[in-house]
């Protein structure tokens, strides 16, 4: 970055300044306040806390300020919104006779803001710069941009977001910065708590481009890199993110306590004059609703999504709509029902008729003729593999009877069979969902022991590939929605079934990571709504529902209600040697016969990491994941449980399991303790007591060995507190107790005790450690046991002063005049509540500007011992520059008023940092610090540079079809479904390949054309695009209609290129393959067959695997993408 500053010192008067316009005073101004969110920052700090203020138009003609003749009376103007923020800064200090010590504004140009003189100002509305339609005069190496609006002419709108700024590099070389989150720049997002959420930090060079096109703003962003990521607290006072710093893509990645924060960023990036205009992002980090009850989620967002579906005539949806129960509701099946008994066979019709009730082998055409699909379907040639699955499924809908044929029931069965890889998986080149998909088709065949077997395979290579996210390896929600069908066609539960649980996360919470705001499903983030990803992600949560109801295979094309049987619920945990083993999961058992210990842990340990052994008392647990008893060989050591956190007095095949049950299975001696919830006192103030016990059975004499039970102290265990650098770790006393310093909060807990043991190196568990999302809350406490309210705060102030001496070296030494004292003050109390409190109950006379900042104690003033001298703040030992007013206190903080001799050789306690000479706490002197330093005349830039743009980025684009499809978006072709988003899997409309093709050729397109088709209005958006290819030759239609939005086949994307070629380009493809006759040539419609070979032939268009053509099946966005670049290529060489 600094060579790029280097090259643009010069000439930035010419591109940057603003054309002035005679400006007159307002009239009479009478119209409501309107609300802005506004940030005023100088020094990279705010100087007024950011937030939303109302601003009443004319505010500033009350100063005596004036406007540009084009501001009505109703409207309010930045000027407005800039005063209004200089009332809040500086209260009655900032009147009409002394505006000018603060903003000063001549002809709509800054030179005081602030109480600062700088003429090194910028603002912006809603991240640019206020511009007019007008192109400015064009500038050598600089990109397009208008001309600029001056504060005076710059009209604002209720809800625009208004910063205000003085640079901080001298020539104006600061970036505007922000943060993109799920590949969309954001102002409020929502995260899950206590999980990682990626963010990145981005800016511009606002001063150079913040004038110009958006389009030319999004090539000049760049990652902000080696950036401190901190929050800030409701007055915009910073504090850093221990670790969170950007890396060199800008990136961070943090983990967020349950709470609400605001993000901002702080530092330079390392360069001279890369400093930054910082970010403001609300973030709400929440627990995650779906970690704890995925079921209630799962319902809500399936009402959600069939809402939005009851007039839809996609027969998917029509059929997952049936599967959902809610039929009834589509407005559009009668005609969905009759459109579709016309036509060609089609199996996704099969699905969704039988889903509406009819009987598709028997269906009347309208010349009285019955048609029979089933028959057809099975005549016909075994589709590609995935539509393969789906005929299976159509076939099994209605439980048809299908005649014998080339594509009947028992050849797509041993096509499956044989197709299967030696892993496990189908097509697995592509990733895991092909598998997925196929395992539905196969589910009502698992009575034979080959698809059994087939079937076993693919669920281990499944439960291999999947990761921790708990997805499988593409992390997108179509892959992880259709596993999860499958899965639930063959009654495993991917929600509790331990072999689809990796880490924390099942594949139902991999599948709710795409969950968006609008309980929809994004493709690879959860900010992007996408058709597909919801509507495949519906079918996936009625699946996994109707497996849990039903309590066992479940599959959607059922069409029938899940039977429900009685089920129970249980939590399992394992506590294995030195870690947790099996994070606490819920359990969903049937209730229809008796549930035991032994049956909760086979469900939730795969087999391959137990070992089960029967004994003299029943069954008893050998080895779980490779811990096997009497690893210590003292102490009878080895597996034991507790249920409900009491220990089993029974085996584990003996010990019957009710509904609620909580089991955990801990490795430990037969003494091993089972802590009890701590007892927690407050015996001083800032201090918390915690007293760790367990129960202690032990039995008298023979023969009644009668038992007692009591309560006795955990001894010389550990206690963690808190986590990270954070964590305090005690050591429980005689009596079971820690004492520590705490701060009113809530946190993670865990209790921990091993003893040695005879082999070397070995420790046994003498204490059952907690879960590993064990917390404990404490209070704040007055001492003493008492507490107080969350109305109070307590916190000390100490007051040093000095006496007055005009040199620095005739000074002596400080003076205490108020040693530490403590204060209780109420919540939400500021630095200036707490020195007024002091200095009146020390009867130590004070002088105040405003309530901004302190300019005399005791009579001695700022400048007295220098025009550096004057009073500042610590709290908890750091300098802060805001002003007191802004400043809130929290329970337990130390302030300390004093007095310097220079600010800028003044240092924090913590690394003796110098404390920045700036003063956005005082803004006018006194106890904020120092003033920044004022710069006068103008700023140049060199033009000289020319910027290298990259093509505009899709967060969901990536491998093999990357290249093709930045090609086409860079030719002009294609462009994304949103910003962000480029949706490759979507299906491609005739419509839409047309356009395509129209915009390859350059033709002009005429607006509104009639292009003869019934069906294609003059006013709609392709009816250009389809009369240029109706008129060319590359579209005819039938029967006088174009069907534009249905999904084009890959035999028509054939026909219309292969015309294109012949009728626009005047181009013959060239021979750079041998001809392949497709396994399904018998398919292709004889129309389409010359130039489906014509294609294949010039490596353009090819199969689809096993050696078939699939001339029915629907091309992707990606697809066509890859079609149409190497067509160009071609056209090119």
């Amino acid at each position: 970055m600094t060579q790029k500053r280097n090259t643009k010192i010069l000439a930035f008067l010419t591109a940057f300044c603003l054309l002035l316009t005679m400006l007159v005073p307002a009239a009479t101004w009478a119209a409501e306040p309107a609300t802005f969110f506004v940030r005023s920052i100088a020094a990279g700090a705010n100087v007024l806390p950011p937030g939303e203020y109302a601003v009443q138009p004319g505010i500033a003609a009350e100063y005596g300020y004036s406007y540009d003749p084009a501001i009505g009376q109703d409207d309010v103007c930045a000027l407005d919104v800039l005063v209004k923020a200089h009332e809040e800064i500086f209260g009655g200090a900032f009147t009409k006779e002394d505006k000018d010590t603060y903003l000063k504004v001549t002809d709509g140009s800054i030179s005081v803001m602030f109480g600062m003189e700088t003429m090194n100002i910028g603002f912006t509305v809603n991240g640019a710069m206020p511009h007019t339609d007008a192109p400015a005069q064009p500038v050598a190496g600089m990109p397009d941009c208008y001309e600029g609006l001056n504060i005076a002419q710059t009209k604002v709108n209720p809800g625009d977001q208004l910063d205000f700024f003085i640079y901080q590099d001298s020539y104006a070389m600061d970036y505007y910065t922000w943060f993109t989150y799920g590949g969309q720049k954001a102002k409020e997002i929502t995260v899950p708590a206590n999980e990682e959420a990626e963010l990145s930090l981005d800016g511009y060079w606002v001063a150079w481009y913040g004038l110009c096109e958006e389009e030319s703003i999004e090539n000049l962003t760049e990652p902000m890199a080696d950036f401190q990521i901190g929050t800030l607290d409701a007055q915009g006072a910073f504090t850093p993110i221990d670790g969170a710093v950007t890396d060199e893509n800008g990136g961070v990645t943090l983990t967020l306590a349950e709470g609400e924060y605001i993000l901002s960023a702080q530092g330079e990036e390392g360069g001279y004059g890369d400093k930054i205009i910082p970010p403001y992002l609300i973030v709400k980090a929440q627990e995650s609703a779906l970690a704890e009850d995925n079921a209630s989620i799962a319902q809500t967002m399936m009402e959600t999504i069939a809402a939005d579906y009851k007039d839809s005539v996609d027969p998917w949806v029509i059929a997952e709509m049936a599967a959902f129960g809610k039929a009834d509701s589509l407005t559009q099946k009668e005609a969905f029902a009759a459109s579709a008994k016309e036509g060609t066979a089609d199996l996704k019709n099969v699905i969704a008729l039988t889903a509406l009730g009819k009987d598709v082998t028997a269906l009347m055409k309208e010349d009285g003729s019955k048609w029979n699909m089933i028959a057809e379907l099975s005549k016909g040639s075994i589709p590609y593999i995935t539509s393969a699955a789906y005929l299976l499924q159509a076939y099994d809908s209605g439980k048809y009877e299908v005649p014998e044929g080339t594509a009947d029931r028992e050849k797509l069965i041993t096509y499956f069979l044989d197709q299967q890889e030696e892993n496990g998986g189908w097509s697995t080149k592509w990733g895991a969902e092909t598998t997925g998909m196929i395992l539905p088709a196969l589910a009502p065949y698992l009575d034979r022991p080959e698809v059994k077997e087939a079937v076993d395979k693919a669920v281990s290579w499944l439960s291999s590939v999947q990761t921790e996210t708990g997805n499988f390896g593409a992390e997108n929600s179509n892959a992880t929605a259709m596993i999860v069908v499958g899965l639930s066609a063959v009654g495993i539960d991917a929600d509790t079934d331990p072999r689809f649980v990796k880490g924390e996360n099942s594949a139902i919470d991999g599948l709710m990571k795409f969950r968006t705001e609008t309980n929809k499903f994004g493709y690879t983030n959860n900010v992007s709504e996408n058709a597909m990803s919801t509507e495949q992600g519906f079918r996936a949560l009625i699946a996994w529902t109707g497996m849990v109801k039903a309590c066992g295979p479940y599959s959607v094309f059922t069409f029938g209600e899940p039977t429900e049987k009685d089920v129970l619920t249980v939590s399992v945990r394992v506590e294995g040697i030195s870690e947790n083993k099996l994070y606490e999961k819920a359990l969903t058992l049937p209730g229809d016969s008796k549930v035991t210990a032994l049956t909760v842990l086979e469900a939730a340990v795969p087999a391959e990491q137990r070992d089960i052994q029967p004994g003299a008392y029943g069954a008893y647990i050998n080895s779980l994941y490779g811990e096997a008893a009497n690893t210590f060989g003292e102490d009878y050591d080895g597996w034991q449980y507790m249920v409900n956190n009491e220990a089993a007095s029974v085996g584990i095949s003996d010990c019957e399991i009710k509904d609620g049950d909580e089991l955990v299975f801990y490795y430990g001696g037969m003494s091993a303790m089972i802590p009890l919830e701590p007892e927690i006192t407050y015996p001083a103030k800032g201090k918390a007591k915690m007293v760790f016990t367990t129960k202690q059975t032990t039995y008298g004499p023979a023969p009644d060995y009668t038992p007692v039970t009591e309560i006795v102290p955990i001894v010389d265990a550990k206690v963690v507190i808190g986590e990270g650098n954070a964590a305090i770790e005690k050591t429980t006393d005689e009596d079971g107790a820690v004492t520590l310093e705490i701060v009113k909060g809530e946190y993670p807990i865990q209790i921990e005790k091993y003893g040695e043991t005879e082999k070397e190196g070995k420790f046994l568990p003498f204490v059952v450690r907690l879960a590993p999302d064990a917390t404990v809350k404490l209070e704040t406490t007055s001492g003493g046991g008492g507490s107080v309210g969350d109305d109070q705060i307590q916190v000390s102030f100490t007051l040093i002063g000095d006496s007055k001496h005009e040199k620095p070296e005739e000074h002596d030494k400080f003076e205490t005049w108020i040693a530490e004292k403590s204060y209780t003050l109420d919540s939400g109390a500021t630095v200036k509540d707490l020195f007024e409190t002091a200095l009146k109950a020390a009867g130590i006379a004070y002088e105040m500007s405003g309530d901004s900042y302190v300019s005399s104690v005791n009579g001695l003033k700022e400048f007295d011992n220098g025009p550096f001298s004057g009073w500042m703040y610590k709290v908890n030992g750091t300098h802060i520059q805001k002003a007191l007013n802004a400043c809130t206190l929290k329970d337990g903080d130390s302030v300390i008023f004093h007095y310097t001799d220079d600010y800028t050789k003044e240092e924090d306690e913590e690394e003796s940092k110098p404390v920045t000479p700036s003063r956005p706490s005082g803004i006018g002197g006194g106890s904020g610090g120092g003033s920044l330093p004022t710069v006068s005349g103008g700023i140049s830039v060199d033009n000289t540079q020319q910027e290298v743009t990259e093509p505009k980025r899709f967060s969901d684009v990536s491998g093999w079809a990357e290249e093709y499809i930045y090609d086409l978006v860079e030719r002009g072709i294609v462009q994304g479904k949103t910003e962000d988003s480029f949706a490759p899997q979507d299906l491609v409309t005739r419509a839409e390949l047309a356009a395509m093709l129209a915009r390859m050729s350059g033709a002009e397109l005429v607006e509104g054309a009639d292009s003869s088709f019934s069906d294609v209005s003059p006013e709609d958006w392709f009816a250009g695009a389809v009369a240029w290819a109706a008129e060319q030759g590359i579209v005819q239609g039938f029967e006088g209609k174009f069907d534009p939005n249905a999904s084009v086949t890959r035999q028509d994307i054939a026909v219309m290129i292969d015309r294109y070629a012949a009728n626009v380009a005047n181009y013959t493809f060239p021979q750079t393959m041998e001809k392949t006759t497709f396994a399904d040539d018998g398919q292709i419609d004889s129309y389409a067959g010359d130039a489906v070979y014509r294609l294949q032939m010039a490596g353009i268009l090819n199969g689809r695997g096993d050696n078939l053509f699939a001339p029915l099946e629907y091309a992707t966005r990606e697809e066509i993408a890859k079609v149409l670049s190497v067509f160009l290529a071609g056209l090119a060489a």
